[in-house]
C-alpha cells in the first residue's frame, strides 16, 4: 500500500516535533518539544541574570526598584549665559548590553540624540556617544556629532553632565564657531609669506550650561516654536 509523501513542509514539521526518526516514522514521538521548552527556559534564566547584573553594576541605566535612571528623555533650556533661553531635548540610551565588546575604551556607556533650538522652529540636531564616570552615574561626558552636513554657525562639540540621581540634570560645555565652508587658496603676500586667502576666521568659544528635567520631545518642539526671535 503506497503512502502519500508528506512533502517538504510535512518533513520539517515531523523533524521539529519528533526528531530525525519521525521523518520516516510519523508515529514516533521524541522529547524534542520538551527539549525546546528546556532551551527556552534556559534562555529566559540567562536573560534574567543579565538584567540583574545590569541593575547591580549599572544602576544608572537599569533599575528594578523604580528608582530614577540617567537614561531616558530630558527637556530643558540654557541656564547660562543669561538672557539666551535656548530649549534643548536629550535622549539618553545605555550601552550596557555590550559596552566593552571589542575592547571599547572611549564612548562606551551611553548613546543618544541632542536637539537644540537656536531660533523659532530652527533646530540643531546631534548624535552622541559618551562615558559614565562611575557606578552611580553622577558624572558623565558625551561627544557630539552634527547630523546635518551644513554650517551651524555655532555648534556644541562636547558636554559634561552632572546628575544627582533624581529627575534633573545639568549639562555644561561650549559653543564653538562653525562657519560655512569657503574655497581657500594658498597665495604669497607682499612680504613673500605663504598665506591662505581668504584668511580663516579665528575660532571663538562661549561657555553654555543647560538645566534639564524629565520631559517629552513634543514639549521641546512646542517651546522651540514659541521661542521669540532674538532670545
Amino acid at each position: 500500500m503506497n503512502r502519500e509523501s508528506p512533502g517538504t513542509l510535512g518533513i520539517i514539521v515531523r523533524y521539529i516535533t519528533g526528531g530525525p526518526r519521525a521523518v520516516f516514522d510519523p508515529k514516533w514521538k521524541s522529547g524534542c518539544i520538551r527539549s525546546a521548552g528546556w532551551l527556552v527556559g534556559i534562555l529566559l534564566v540567562i536573560f534574567v541574570i543579565i538584567i540583574l547584573l545590569q541593575a547591580a553594576f549599572t544602576p544608572w541605566g537599569r533599575s528594578l526598584t523604580g528608582a530614577p535612571t540617567l537614561t531616558g528623555r530630558w527637556y530643558g533650556e540654557t541656564a547660562r549665559p543669561p538672557g539666551q533661553a535656548k530649549p534643548i531635548y536629550v535622549k539618553i540610551e545605555g550601552l550596557i548590553w555590550g559596552a566593552d565588546e571589542g575592547g571599547c575604551l572611549r564612548n562606551c556607556d551611553v548613546q543618544g540624540i541632542v536637539r537644540v533650538c537656536i531660533a523659532p522652529s530652527v533646530i540643531q540636531n546631534y548624535t552622541f556617544y559618551g562615558d559614565v564616570s562611575n557606578r552611580s552615574g553622577r558624572n558623565f561626558r558625551i561627544d557630539m556629532r552634527k547630523v546635518e552636513d551644513r554650517a551651524y554657525g555655532w555648534k556644541i562639540y562636547e558636554l559634561k553632565g552632572a546628575w544627582l540621581g533624581g529627575d534633573t540634570l545639568r549639562l555644561a560645555g561650549e559653543w564653538i564657531t562653525d562657519p560655512p565652508r569657503r574655497d581657500i587658496r594658498i597665495v604669497t603676500d607682499s612680504a613673500g609669506n605663504t598665506v591662505m586667502d581668504p584668511a580663516p576666521e579665528p575660532e571663538r568659544r562661549a561657555p553654555v550650561t543647560f538645566a534639564l528635567r524629565r520631559g517629552r520631545e513634543r514639549d521641546f518642539l512646542a517651546a522651540c516654536k514659541d521661542l521669540k526671535p532674538g532670545d
